[in-house]
């Protein structure tokens, strides 16, 4: 795992109380930030792709994040929390009572700037783009 500096955007904070502890990428490209209010902390990842919902495992409840459907799943110690957004999977893992990580994500999806890996990925493909 490599710890992610400038030029690599992310909020600073989200939620209520949230801030930005940790950026890093991981070995097959996944990105994460990590967030703490002090007591409780979330990490979300972010992935290139679309979410397929019928690759995702029984037993979650559907949910919603900023008009979009998403997916919670209790486990051990938190939530899980998984919506599609901009051609970016979003994952967030918590241990944040589930309202948090709700508000959380909707801060996120929110978000002005684009995600950390369309704004990698519309850097490196500007020059291949026609016209």
């Amino acid at each position: 795992m490599e710890e992610l500096d400038d030029p690599f955007r992310a909020p600073e904070t989200a939620g209520d109380g949230y801030g930005l502890v940790a950026r890093h990428r991981h070995a097959d490209g996944t990105l994460q930030l990590f967030y703490s209010d002090g007591v409780f902390g979330i990490s979300v990842f972010e992935q290139r792709g679309r979410l397929d919902a019928r690759r995702l495992p029984a037993g979650g409840r559907v949910d919603e994040v900023a008009g979009d459907e998403a997916h919670r799943y209790p486990v051990p110690g938190g939530e899980v929390l998984v919506w599609e957004g901009d051609e970016l999977v979003f994952t967030c893992v918590g241990d944040a009572p589930i309202e948090d990580l709700r508000t959380f994500a909707e801060d996120l999806a929110r978000e002005p700037e684009p995600g950390i890996l369309t704004s990698l990925a519309r850097a490196v493909l500007a020059p291949f783009r026609w016209g």
